[in-house]
């Protein structure tokens, strides 16, 4: 048998079928795995601030006093989360 080039293979149809459902199979794989919880796809997206205290984290290695304002949100960050950390409210309210 003679070995077909690209150029003749994408010349058949079957060719162009048997990709397309390769591709759908792929995509039913990918949406199945998604759908169950197994493939994180859309996972947590970074916030401004944290871009922010990362871009301050860089600057505070060549300015000290960058370092004092990214301490100065990590710090409120911390108090915030401990708030946060609070009893819920009481059962029966």
């Amino acid at each position: 048998m003679v070995p077909m080039s690209l150029f003749a293979a994408l010349q058949n149809p079957f060719v162009w079928f048997a990709l397309l459902v390769g591709a759908w199979a792929a995509w039913a794989l990918v949406r199945w795995a998604a759908s169950g919880g197994r493939l994180p796809l859309r996972g947590k997206r970074g916030s401004a601030a944290a871009f922010a205290n990362a871009g301050l984290a860089v600057q505070a290695l060549y300015n000290p006093g960058a370092k004092q304002i990214l301490e100065a949100r990590q710090e409120e960050e911390s108090q915030r989360e401990d708030e946060d950390e609070g009893d819920g409210p009481a059962p029966g309210a």
